[in-house]
């Protein structure tokens, strides 16, 4: 009878380990096996079982105050991310974060890839004067014209702008903007997204940039923003 509780103990013990086993082995092949959730900061902030399009993951900021689409092949600067609460506000309601596209560098590729996110509280606020400053922070053109995307839930404001500058040392870099204020219907929240690419050297070698796959990659993630 003592050896019949031993066998039976020993097979409740296996069955145990296999079941936590299996829980941790779910839980690894639950987990996308992409740059974004390899990077142990960038990870914290994407939700692995959200149902997205192919190539993203959905973030969700850590002021729980919006989600979007994030691009499954960029992390976050740990030294850009900030958060804080405002005098009126028992939470964090302001926050910002520096995205750069992994393995993209000035010294292989000649080139830099990186979107900024800034969440403000009071954002929605005088957006005449905000979209001119954005219009200002991209060099456009005096006829380049603020596009709009509209929802229940908020409304996208962009623009869009192919700079070449001249350096000192008569090198050509290019950089590709895209600059949207993306203000929530239903509060005066707002979030800035500037995505900036820069070419290097373009007068030695060409740009292999795809500045319309950058754009429509912008645009998603900016019409994707949902406000809580």
């Amino acid at each position: 009878m003592k050896r019949r509780s031993l066998q039976l103990s020993a097979i409740a013990i296996m069955g145990i380990i296999l079941f936590i086993g299996g829980f941790f082995m779910m839980k690894k092949w639950n987990t996308p096996n992409t740059p974004a959730f390899q990077d142990e900061f960038t990870k914290q902030f994407l939700n692995a079982k959200a149902e997205t399009p192919e190539g993203f993951h959905l973030f969700e900021s850590w002021t729980h105050k919006y989600t979007m689409l994030y691009p499954e092949d960029y992390a976050i600067v740990y030294e850009s991310y900030y958060r804080k609460k405002s005098k009126t506000s028992e939470v964090p309601n302001t926050e910002n974060l520096y995205l750069e596209q992994m393995n993209v560098t000035y010294e292989q590729d000649k080139m830099l890839k990186g979107i900024n996110l800034f969440l403000k509280p009071d954002g929605k606020v005088i957006i005449d004067s905000r979209l001119r400053s954005m219009l200002r922070k991209i060099n456009a053109p005096e006829n380049t014209e603020i596009e709009e995307y509209k929802d229940d839930g908020k409304i996208v404001y962009y623009a869009e702008n192919i700079d070449d500058y001249q350096t000192e040392n008569n090198d050509i870099n290019r950089y590709y903007y895209l600059y949207g204020l993306i203000v929530d219907n239903h509060s005066k929240q707002a979030l800035y997204f500037e995505l900036e690419d820069t070419c290097f050297h373009i007068n030695e070698s060409d740009c292999n940039l795809d500045f319309d796959e950058e754009k429509q990659m912008g645009l998603k993630m900016m019409k994707s923003v949902e406000f809580n």
